[in-house]
């Protein structure tokens, strides 16, 4: 998927007149953010919200690769796949065949959605379905182009990148052995229609995670962009035979929870009323639910939450296509449950307004 950042000239080549076979950029965003928790003010503080450096290039006709690296993440190694959070990429591709495509190395999970595989620096505020999943796995990619304008994925990854007690706070619960094959295997399809107006993405994912418990996930995104406008409906499902997003799990603190399902609907709407400024508005609507009765966790609804969010985006900048500055505000409300409630559970509502200056320079 081309983003923004990959049409970007770098400071090279407007040097050297002439187009480079790689690309180094350093993404840049900060914010100076007023927060509330229900009707109390906080304080005003200043936050790094992306600092990054990515880089991309082809080392032959039929090679090409990508790292990024991140320095808002954690440095620790994974104890199964040796790679700090903080590396995001680091994968060679191959694209010797012209209908396919192979990509080997820590990468991207497969999701369908738009939220969920838009550069993170133009999401100032994920769903708690997205920020409560780790997007970046070792493993293997193969893309099939079966179609004009249509993209189908097999993917096949660790489905956790340390040891048991790195994913969940708790532990597993009593009895319970992680699963020795621990690998998530996702199917993707990407499809564009209307003259590429209108794009869907479509994702499915299975992983065993531990004794007779496995996880499942069915993600969908639905995107138009034609003229000034571009808007999405994102549906996003996972059915966890153990929580691996440990949303339920957080509303106590003792025993980690078991056959939880979280549904989400994520929508936004653009307008762009001239090239360099837009505003949008977004929402999220999200579900929390235990399946059956299992230690403190009786079956039934937990938890519904929301986000209501609205920014302005303005590049003042010509010749900096790059460079913007913006103006975000964000609610999140929560309304817990009776089952919510008798684990003696406490989520505040919460808001931010934030200004912020976002660059991705283009060094190469």
């Amino acid at each position: 998927t081309v983003t923004e950042s990959d049409t970007l000239t770098s400071i090279v080549e407007k040097v050297v007149k002439q187009k480079v076979r790689s690309k180094i950029n350093v993404d840049f965003c900060t914010t100076l953010n007023g927060t509330f928790t229900d009707d109390s003010f906080n304080g005003i503080s200043m936050k790094m919200n992306r600092l990054r450096i990515d880089m991309r290039g082809r080392i032959s006709d039929e090679f090409s690769y990508r790292v990024r690296q991140s320095f808002n993440k954690s440095y620790t190694k994974g104890a199964l796949d040796n790679i700090p959070a903080s590396l995001e990429y680091a994968n060679i591709q191959w694209h010797g065949h012209e209908k396919i495509k192979l990509t080997l190395g820590k990468q991207f999970v497969l999701m369908g959605g738009y939220e969920a595989l838009a550069n993170s620096m133009y999401v100032r505020e994920f769903a708690d379905f997205n920020d409560n999943i780790n997007f970046y796995k070792l493993g293997f990619t193969a893309d099939f182009k079966v179609a004009k304008d249509q993209l189908l994925s097999v993917q096949i990854l660790n489905d956790r990148n340390g040891k048991v007690e790195d994913v969940y706070k708790y532990g597993l619960p009593s009895g319970m052995e992680a699963y020795k094959l621990p690998f998530m295997t996702s199917v993707a399809w990407n499809g564009y229609f209307a003259d590429k107006a209108w794009n869907l993405i479509y994702a499915a994912s299975f992983a065993p995670v531990a004794t007779g418990k496995n996880v499942y996930s069915l993600t969908c995104g639905n995107i138009y962009d034609k003229g000034p406008i571009f808007a999405y409906l994102d549906v996003m499902y996972s059915r966890e035979g153990i929580d691996t997003q440990q949303r339920i799990t957080g509303l106590q603190s003792n025993v980690t929870a078991q056959d939880v399902e979280y549904l989400s609907f994520i929508g936004r709407f653009d307008y762009r009323f001239r090239p360099g400024l837009k505003v949008y508005v977004k929402g999220a609507y999200e579900t929390s639910n235990v399946i059956s009765a299992n230690g403190p966790f009786a079956a039934g609804h937990y938890m519904t939450n929301w986000n209501a969010q609205a920014c302005v985006e303005w590049n003042p900048l010509k010749n900096e296509k790059n460079f913007m500055v913006f103006a975000h505000y964000v609610y999140k409300g929560y309304d817990l449950k009776e089952n919510a409630l008798a684990l003696k559970a406490v989520k505040p509502n919460t808001q931010r307004i934030s200004l912020g200056i976002q660059y991705i320079i283009p060094v190469l």
